[in-house]
């Protein structure tokens, strides 16, 4: 697998290099979110509704992405709308407000009219037959900048500590130094080559052939991940008690285990195939997310985490290629559209149910429900994409 790294281009690890800094700040990010919101008094509905915002915009912005990279190079909008995604995390370090947390969930879906940009921006830079590698060292410089950023999840404690401030306070001041790794992260972005990823035509959404099946799988997925899984963290909070430091060091060992797991990726798609490999892998993580709601103690609960976490998401970077393998290439500028798209409108949809059920019905429930969907997902994922193995 080393060997294969030198075939991927300049380009591919500048541009690694600034996501997989944006990595290491979101990983601090997504930790302090969910106990700022905590701390400020917010409960798991109001959660849930920003984040569906959020989800509904990005939805938005990523039809808007794909319109885009017809009229300006891909260089050009990882500059501007990361950049402004990245402001996101400012009005956060002055207020609570739910005026203020509304605006800057707004910012932060801007970053993804960059989405159709990138993807296409990879693909054409890497060669087919190694984008199974490109999408898994993807994943593993994620995770590995993300297992550093849940380190970080110490700071707001130790502030906490040393300057007599509450948590609150101090969730407040962590968003300014993941505002600081954000900019910071624009810097490799200046050096890539500027160039044009659209197709030339406006993109129109007809949810037909290999892009419907796409849109279809990720709906499903999206449905059912909303439902629990941005309130895991929420959920660990209030189930055990734990906070920003317990989850620092459980989002660490999430993102150690992936990225060494993740590393295995072209090993077995080459043995057993992309898509086989990766139905296997997400079938295999079902059982743990019922496991989850019946963990008698937080070892337990974080082991069965770190399972689940690496079972799922180690899959990600051959779905991904399983999809941009199978649709043709005048349609891989609009793939990432549709991913995203499918994705998020399902999550949209399920986010502020999931945050409901957890506070005013049964904080297990949304696992459950999570299980049986993504248990669905999995057989229409393998019958309507087998045929990559096969290609």
């Amino acid at each position: 697998m080393f060997k294969d790294l030198k075939r991927l281009s300049q380009d591919y690890w500048l541009l690694m290099c600034s996501a997989g800094l944006g990595s290491l700040g979101w990983s601090l990010y997504y930790i302090v979110y969910p106990l700022y919101m905590k701390a400020a008094g917010y409960g798991g509905t109001e959660l849930g509704i920003l984040s569906s915002i959020n989800t509904f915009l990005a939805m938005i912005w990523t039809f808007t992405g794909g319109v885009l990279t017809n009229y300006m190079s891909a260089k050009k909008i990882f500059l501007i709308f990361w950049s402004l995604s990245t402001f996101s995390y400012l009005p956060m370090a002055f207020s609570t407000r739910f005026e203020i947390l509304l605006l800057s969930s707004i910012l932060s879906s801007l970053g993804s009219i960059s989405m159709p940009a990138y993807y296409s921006y990879v693909s054409k830079i890497v060669r087919k037959e190694d984008l199974d590698l490109a999408y898994s060292m993807e994943q593993v410089i994620f995770t590995a900048a993300g297992a550093l950023g849940s380190l970080l999840g110490f700071i707001p404690v130790w502030l906490s500590e040393i300057w007599k401030i509450s948590l609150l306070e101090s969730y407040m001041c962590s968003f300014l130094l993941i505002y600081a790794i954000g900019v910071v992260s624009l810097i490799p972005v200046f050096k890539i080559k500027d160039l044009k990823v659209g197709g030339g035509k406006i993109p129109v959404l007809k949810p037909k052939g290999v892009l419907g099946k796409v849109l279809l799988v990720e709906l499903v997925i999206g449905f059912g991940a909303g439902l629990s899984i941005p309130l895991i963290f929420y959920y660990l909070s209030v189930k055990y008690g734990v906070e920003s430091g317990e989850l620092g060091i459980l989002n660490f060992f999430l993102s150690l285990t992936l990225m060494a797991s993740t590393m295995l990726n072209p090993l077995f798609s080459k043995r057993f195939g992309t898509v086989k490999t990766s139905a296997f892998l997400q079938a295999s993580s079902i059982p743990l997310l019922v496991a989850l709601t019946i963990s008698p103690s937080v070892p337990a609960a974080f082991t069965v985490v770190v399972l689940r976490n690496t079972l799922m998401n180690m899959a990600n970077p051959l779905v991904t290629s399983a999809f941009m393998k199978a649709v043709r290439e005048e349609e891989r500028g609009m793939a990432p559209t549709y991913m995203s798209l499918g994705f998020q409108i399902g999550e949209m949809l399920s986010m502020p149910l999931g945050g409901y059920i957890m506070d005013n019905i049964w904080l297990d429930l949304p696992f459950y429900m999570t299980a049986i969907i993504y248990t669905l997902y999995v057989a229409l994922y393998y019958a309507a994409f087998k045929h990559v193995d096969s290609a």
